[in-house]
């Protein structure tokens, strides 16, 4: 089983680069050094370069939903590029969102001519969020070993020593659950396959993320019911205790993140996410026909606003919100057709956008374009045709 993940079939040199590339997607470059691009980069271009001649023979017969939607999706986001803050901030990740978009027309097409499998997909975004969760808790387990346990807790930003260079721990949390969410989609599960699924639950637990972690509880009941997830969601928390304990978790500054954490008042604010949405909303009211431009809040606002939707709403006005409710509304029938679990698993990762708006970093820009395209092509394969002429 586990070979085939390797050599798919002997004529697919793109999934071999393209496996390279996902293995490679969460190590980068530091800020430092001019700009943060994942290493994974150059192979995931050559695995594009090598699509190409597949998914341009095999447009015509896929249906025009799953081309039009996501090509005004990219359309939309490269225009508003322009009229942005820093063009060439915005341009970059817009950058990101086209090497995924050829991504998913490649995945598809070669999915479609069965040259690579659905499963085989499905097990490189595990095997993606494998290895971004051991290079999380190592260096969280080492940087809490280098600074103290009280020192690392309160870094949790952006190249933070609880963080990653490219992304917070709420953001690595996300590209976490886009790989718990692609386990579904293996039919033929591996030991294995469930040891990495473990590993990545860990991870998610310990980005300490609040609303990721209870979306991977909603996850995990869809995956395995309810007399499992109690089980899981308990070792993994004492592993977690064992943590904190072990790095003197009686510190003054884990209290104070500790209480950070879990105070009434913070929850019920969201950590000041209310007033930030309220402050974007308010901006758009008074400017409905004023776009700023993609990738343009993070210098118009002094915090995020923790919701994909509402970022849209200031950056690319109601066309774009627009386009992307249809582009995600097309995936999420797919899922549907797949099955009720990847269905569920599918809003999971939707509700997700609501509560944090990691889709300007790459790992995550990636991941999600893959995501979409594992569920299209299982769609497709369920549906038992190679497109959907009469979707």
């Amino acid at each position: 089983m586990w070979g085939g993940i390797l050599i798919a079939n002997s004529t697919t040199n793109y999934y071999v680069f393209f496996l390279l590339g996902m293995l490679l997607l969460s190590f980068s470059s530091a800020p430092e050094s001019g700009g943060v691009v994942t290493f994974g980069a150059p192979f995931l271009l050559i695995a594009i370069f090598l699509f190409v001649p597949v998914f341009i023979e095999n447009l015509r017969t896929l249906h025009w939903t799953f081309l039009l939607w996501p090509t005004l999706f990219i359309f939309i986001i490269f225009l508003t590029c322009f009229i942005a803050a820093d063009p060439v901030a915005s341009l970059v990740r817009a950058s990101a969102n086209l090497v995924g978009f050829f991504l998913y027309l490649g995945i598809i097409a070669a999915c479609m001519r069965t040259t690579m499998s659905v499963e085989s997909v499905g097990r490189v975004l595990l095997l993606s969020g494998f290895v971004l969760s051991v290079y999380f808790v190592g260096n969280l387990l080492y940087s809490s070993l280098l600074y103290g346990f009280q020192n690392v807790i309160l870094e949790r930003y952006v190249g933070g020593a609880m963080s990653l260079p490219w992304g917070a721990s709420n953001t690595i949390a996300q590209v976490l659950l886009l790989s718990v969410a692609s386990y579904l989609v293996v039919d033929n599960k591996s030991r294995f396959d469930k040891v990495m699924l473990g590993v990545i639950c860990l991870g998610i637990l310990f980005t300490f993320s609040r609303s990721v972690i209870a979306l991977l509880g909603c996850m995990l009941l869809v995956i395995f019911g309810v007399r499992y997830v109690i089980s899981i969601l308990l070792l993994g928390a004492t592993a977690l205790i064992g943590y904190i304990s072990y790095f003197s978790s009686g510190s003054e500054e884990y209290n104070t993140f500790l209480s950070s954490r879990l105070s009434v008042e913070n929850i019920e604010s969201g950590n000041g996410r209310i007033d930030t949405v309220l402050e974007k909303i308010n901006y758009f009211w008074a400017h409905p026909f004023e776009p700023i431009g993609y990738y343009s809040s993070v210098y118009d606002f002094t915090l995020s606003a923790h919701n994909y939707w509402i970022t849209t709403l200031v950056e690319q006005s109601l066309i774009g919100v627009f386009v992307s409710l249809l582009f995600f509304l097309t995936i999420g029938r797919m899922a549907y057709r797949t099955s009720i679990s990847v269905f569920f698993a599918f809003l999971i990762v939707m509700m997700g956008l609501m509560v944090e708006d990691p889709n300007f970093v790459q790992p995550y820009i990636i991941s999600i374009w893959v995501y979409f395209a594992l569920i299209v092509s299982s769609g497709l394969e369920r549906d038992g045709r190679k497109g959907l002429s009469n979707a």
